[in-house]
């Protein structure tokens, strides 16, 4: 994958669309998949191994610069992400880890908050799907992932913050 295609992917997948909202004098920008309240409880993750240009590692997206924030981790065993051993890591593009913070949006929606998130965690990985199939990639939702160690790798406490989904990306 070439870095015009990844960074096509990330955008159109996960970045800030164009359309701006205007409520008296704020301006609100939006992005490409929908929210509860536009709150974006939904924070990206990401496993790069086969990307020209980017370092294999673990970045953290960051939507409104459209950039890759390195996180410094080492000793990355990515065939420890999946359960079972049917997941070509070795070859993937990237997989993507959706990371929610309850914090973002119980204040508004309470109890409610997993179940708007979880809908909206839908729209997002659908919309990763259709992005990756439109530049001929294929895509995968992996429900059968390694929450604690994932969590783990990436400081995550497991209580406000967790990882909720994956996604991987490659040619098959």
């Amino acid at each position: 994958m070439n870095l015009k295609e990844f960074s096509t992917i990330l955008n159109f997948a996960f970045g800030i669309g164009n359309r701006k909202l205007t409520y008296d004098n704020y301006v609100a920008t939006t992005r490409y998949h929908s929210s509860g309240g536009g709150l974006y409880p939904i924070d990206i993750y990401l496993y790069i191994k086969n990307v020209s240009d980017v370092s294999e590692g673990m970045y953290r997206y960051q939507p409104y610069s459209h950039t890759l924030y390195p996180l410094d981790i080492e000793n990355i065993n990515s065939s420890s992400f999946f359960v079972g051993e049917s997941i070509d890591t070795d070859n993937m593009n990237f997989c993507v880890f959706f990371e929610y913070s309850l914090n973002k949006n119980f204040v508004k929606y309470g109890e409610l908050s997993l179940l708007n998130t979880l809908v909206e965690l839908g729209g997002i990985s659908h919309n990763f799907d259709l992005v990756c199939q439109s530049l001929h990639f294929t895509s995968c939702p992996i429900a059968g992932f390694n929450k604690s160690t994932i969590e783990k790798l990436l400081y995550l406490d497991g209580i406000n913050d967790h990882i909720v989904f994956t996604n991987i990306c490659g040619k098959e």
